[in-house]
């Protein structure tokens, strides 16, 4: 497990610990592609053919864990967006976040861009980076983020299973910060504003196919007040290996 990973299951622990006696949910997902079109603004963040989901359960003692693949899980995770440009480098994005075990979707939300930007400098080649944060809800106000909104709500991948109680504690309110380094060999001009990246100036007046994608999802309920979802979202991005 990375450094960047542990340091966000800690993060979520002391949240936790803090915040409520409850549990949270971590999720981290690896080989993720992400499609954009410049015509109708789509972005679509999903899960390929050798996509893994490693998921924990924490405050819970000892953690838990459950590993998911792909090949058993069609359509493991979704991130379906649209973008709108409202003024000159500032797009913003609304779509749904999925995510599915062996059996049904068990995280489902509404999502809302509060900041996209390029990070010119990030990568260690410099390569740079769209950054997208935001937030996550339910879809309708008798769901949860967590599906079904039932007291009880389980994860599994056929032979192990994670359990929560409470799981409508887990209904409003969410962080999400996204990172997608971009693969030099894509861009053949390497974007350095919204513009140029959403409107295909930097060499695609189409749009982008990206492969190689990471997300980490965390969710944790908090007290009536308080932000009572966190999700955090790091997308390391194009071809990453090519980096390493």
């Amino acid at each position: 497990m990375n450094k960047k990973i542990l340091s966000m299951i800690a993060a979520v622990v002391l949240t936790g610990a803090v915040a409520s006696a409850d549990t949270s949910l971590f999720c981290s997902v690896g080989e993720l592609n992400l499609s954009y079109s410049v015509a109708t603004g789509g972005m679509v963040i999903t899960s390929g053919t050798s996509s893994s989901m490693d998921v924990w359960k924490l405050g819970a003692s000892p953690v838990e864990h459950l590993a998911l693949l792909e090949s058993a899980v069609t359509g493991m995770y979704t991130l379906d967006m649209v973008f709108t440009q409202f003024a000159a480098n500032d797009w913003r994005a609304t779509g749904t976040l999925t995510l599915k075990d062996v059996n049904q979707e068990v995280v489902k939300g509404s999502f809302v861009s509060s900041n996209v930007y390029i990070d010119p400098n990030a990568g260690v080649l410099g390569s740079g980076s769209l950054v997208i944060k935001g937030s996550l809800s339910p879809i309708s106000p008798n769901d949860g983020v967590l599906v079904p909104s039932v007291y009880g709500w389980d994860i599994t991948n056929g032979t192990d299973t994670i359990h929560f109680n409470n799981a409508t504690s887990f209904d409003t309110g969410s962080v999400v910060n996204t990172e997608f380094l971009f693969d030099p060999s894509v861009f053949p001009v390497k974007p350095v504003t919204l513009d140029e990246f959403f409107t295909g100036m930097s060499g695609s007046m189409a749009g982008w196919n990206l492969v190689d994608g990471d997300s980490q999802v965390t969710i944790t309920p908090v007290p009536a007040g308080v932000l009572l979802g966190l999700i955090g979202l790091g997308m390391v991005g194009a071809r990453m290996r090519k980096y390493a």
